[in-house]
């Protein structure tokens, strides 16, 4: 498929997340107010994590490996590794569960624990429809997984209202894995192929397979825990060092960063990665990457200044007028952005050409500068430190990965 087809899609998804993603924080700012949003980013920040620990951390693997063999003959291997990781994961979480409590809710809420639990048992389910939307960009099959995708936010947009209205502080918690399992079920009606029967009794070609892919379970291992863990602890440290209003302000700016980027990311992901990981020349790929990284910035910056523009009326349409006071920081956070555009392409080339160790040891400079500087500054410059932090942490990741670009090998 060709960019302008898949940028096509990419629209199409995005706008769709975009509207999605502002009515359902509208229902939170609406229904639960502050604590509610600071819960709901605690509550998924973990729920990744688990995601991770239960996927085994392959899940770019599985998109890579894919994409060169050009076959999904091996998801029965993939299918197998995922259950068993999955159903482990599961059960070390409920030994857990009264840590992830305690991270998750913030001071003063109330939320049923049947609530929480319901992820551990959803979580074998999830993997496995993460796990097969992986697969379908591994194989390039950008429309089918664009239509699941539209689909699941459709989902996503009924049961938040209806958990969140009903329920209040237990539907915002329902609402962030339940649309994800009922996707599943529709998976599972189109391709019968999704459950197979896991071969444990001939683990030994899952155990190469995993081989393959040990190396992007160690890397995706390390991003995704650094990046939730230090989410969470920068939401908590501004909770407990500002305010709980506060943290909703960097929250407010943290969901719309994500939501923005998200078009840039999904060309990332389901374009310039696998079409990287598929050549084998180096200059080949460096050039085809070089082009669509510098359309991404360019594109980037000038969509930056868009919200800018419009960042009182985006905050007051998507949330409400007690949330204007995050737009102090929004020219921060689109600086941190576009940066992180640049950053973030310069990763996925990383990965797509196997450089784990340069990827893991950005990663981990990244996320450490950032809290580090992030607690030094906070105390002096109040919640800019965080965000001047996030800049200078940003700067140092994307010049080293880009250093890199140019002269790797």
């Amino acid at each position: 498929m060709s960019i302008f087809r898949v940028s096509v899609w990419a629209l199409i998804v995005i706008a769709v997340d975009f509207i999605v993603g502002i009515i359902n924080q509208k229902i939170y700012a609406t229904f639960v107010g502050n604590e509610g949003l600071v819960l709901i980013g605690n509550f998924n920040n973990v729920m990744n994590i688990l995601l991770l620990l239960g996927s085994g951390g392959i899940l770019s693997g599985i998109t890579k490996v894919v994409a060169q063999k050009g076959s999904q003959s091996i998801w029965k291997h993939i299918f197998t590794l995922l259950v068993a990781t999955a159903l482990i994961t599961s059960i070390v979480a409920t030994i857990f569960f009264p840590f992830i409590k305690q991270t998750v809710v913030p001071t003063g809420v109330e939320v049923h624990p049947l609530a929480l639990e319901g992820l551990l048992i959803a979580l074998p389910l999830m993997v496995i429809y993460t796990g097969y939307m992986h697969l379908l960009m591994g194989l390039k099959k950008v429309k089918t997984y664009s239509l699941f995708r539209v689909g699941q936010q459709i989902v996503n947009l009924i049961s938040t209202f209806i958990l969140t209205v009903t329920l209040l502080f237990n539907g915002v918690v329902l609402s962030s894995y339940v649309p994800s399992i009922l996707m599943f079920l529709v998976l599972m009606i189109a391709f019968k192929n999704v459950v197979v029967k896991p071969e444990f009794s001939d683990f030994s070609q899952a155990k190469t397979l995993y081989k393959e892919l040990a190396q992007f379970s160690i890397a995706t291992f390390i991003s995704t825990i650094l990046l939730y863990s230090s989410q969470l602890f920068i939401r908590n440290y501004v909770s407990v060092h500002l305010s709980v209003e506060e943290a909703s302000y960097w929250q407010v700016l943290v969901t719309l960063s994500r939501m923005w980027l998200a078009f840039f990311s999904f060309i990332v992901v389901t374009y310039l990665f696998p079409q990287v990981a598929s050549i084998q020349d180096i200059r080949t790929a460096r050039r085809k990457a070089f082009r669509l990284i510098s359309l991404l910035i360019l594109g980037a910056s000038l969509a930056g200044l868009i919200l800018y523009v419009l960042r009182n009326a985006l905050i007051i349409l998507i949330y409400n007028n007690d949330f204007l006071e995050a737009a102090n920081y929004f020219h921060l956070q689109i600086i941190a952005d576009i940066i992180k555009i640049a950053g973030l392409s310069f990763a996925y080339y990383s990965l797509a050409k196997g450089w784990i160790r340069l990827y893991i040891l950005s990663e981990i400079i990244y996320y450490g500068l950032w809290i580090f500087l992030g607690s030094m500054l906070l105390s002096s410059l109040g919640l800019k430190g965080i965000f001047y932090a996030q800049i200078v942490a940003m700067s140092a990741y994307t010049f080293l990965l880009g250093i890199y670009f140019t002269r790797g090998k």
